[in-house]
């Protein structure tokens, strides 16, 4: 039997993620004045942020699907780098717009915990694609 390391066992046990100090996704609260510009400033960083994040890191993984997929038909010689950079622009378009979305009516919070989980699956070598 293996041995888990901290890494290993703060992830399982959901100890390795804290929410930011800024929030915990959306939330409203109009109950007076200085709380509905709270959250509305909240919320707008919120969706900022997750558009960034979410832009990023759709638009890398999806160059990096769609170079791998793309790479699959061989092409001249084996190499197949024309279908690579094809399906590495397309999957980057994908990503960028898969990601966006993800980030704003996901928030902040929701993109990184997703990087989160690829970045542990990509360590570990359990990052699977599909």
């Amino acid at each position: 039997m293996k041995e888990l390391t901290l890494m290993e066992m703060d992830y399982v046990s959901g100890g390795d993620f804290t929410p930011p100090a800024w929030g915990t996704g959306y939330s409203w609260d109009f109950s007076s004045l200085d709380s509905a510009v709270s959250s509305l400033l909240n919320n707008a960083f919120q969706a900022s942020a997750g558009l960034i994040v979410g832009c990023v890191g759709g638009t890398l993984g999806g160059m990096a699907v769609g170079a791998g997929i793309g790479d699959n038909g061989g092409g001249i010689l084996g190499l197949g780098m024309i279908g690579s950079l094809g399906g590495a622009i397309i999957g980057g378009v994908a990503g960028f717009v898969g990601g966006a979305t993800a980030g704003f009516f996901g928030g902040f919070d929701y993109v990184a915990q997703v990087a989160g989980d690829v970045m542990y699956s990509a360590f570990n070598g359990s990052l699977s694609f599909w």
